[in-house]
């Protein structure tokens, strides 16, 4: 992963159309929540609201970008946190987002965010801990 974010940070290209499309959906306050418009408020569900927020902001890129290539799934998962932290801000200017991406052994890429609340984590307090997938967690102000 540590190669990939070298290659993705700096650069990130336009990102396909089809993530733009659902991005486009926006992001929307549910409670004390930031999700994607459409999603059910079943916050209640979860032991915190960062859990909540990590299992429906929850897009899966390899469903999104033909490639099987990791470089490209992680540039694409780099380019929509950039194209959703704008939204983001347009909405909750004074809150922090946290972008998670994790590239499975089996080709897969998923994305998720949530908003970064004192005492809440969401799993990744040990990236290297990871055998089955590499992780990479990117912080709204690094974008």
């Amino acid at each position: 992963m540590r190669r990939l974010i070298s290659a993705g940070l700096p650069y990130a290209p336009q990102l396909h159309p089809s993530p733009v499309k659902f991005a486009e959906r926006g992001p929307v306050r549910v409670g004390d929540c930031i999700v994607f418009r459409g999603e059910r408020d079943n916050g209640s569900e979860f032991p915190d609201s960062t859990g909540y927020e990590c299992s429906a902001n929850h897009i899966h890129i390899d469903d999104f970008v033909s490639q099987r290539n990791p470089s490209i799934m992680f540039e694409q998962a780099v380019a929509l946190a950039a194209f959703l932290n704008q939204q983001l801000r347009a909405i909750a200017p004074n809150l922090a987002f946290r972008y998670i991406i994790s590239l499975d052994s089996d080709g897969g890429c998923t994305f998720r965010f949530h908003t970064v609340r004192a005492g809440e984590e969401w799993d990744t307090n040990d990236l290297e801990g990871y055998k089955e997938e590499a992780i990479a967690v990117i912080e709204s102000s690094d974008l």
